[in-house]
């Protein structure tokens, strides 16, 4: 999934990362399915930068996803 840094007060952004969250958990339980060890793979960061994306960092902690990688991090912060 892309995962999602979102403004909360626009309705559009909450439906996509709810969407997002939804197809994060599908592929979870996919992988769970063929026995695999569920690893996650995301465009955005679910924390960058003293912001948090609750619906898909919640989807990680609860499913117990212990490696997670991301990308689309720019700039300064990249060097982190």
């Amino acid at each position: 999934t892309r995962g999602w840094i979102y403004n909360a007060a626009s309705a559009e952004d909450v439906k996509i990362v709810n969407r997002e969250a939804g197809r994060l958990n599908a592929s979870i339980d996919d992988a769970l399915r063929q026995g695999a060890d569920p690893v996650a793979f995301l465009h955005y960061p679910p924390v960058y930068d003293g912001m948090v994306c609750r619906e898909i960092l919640d989807v990680l902690l609860q499913r117990g996803i212990r490696k997670c990688y991301f990308g689309h991090i720019h700039g300064g912060q990249a060097a982190r």
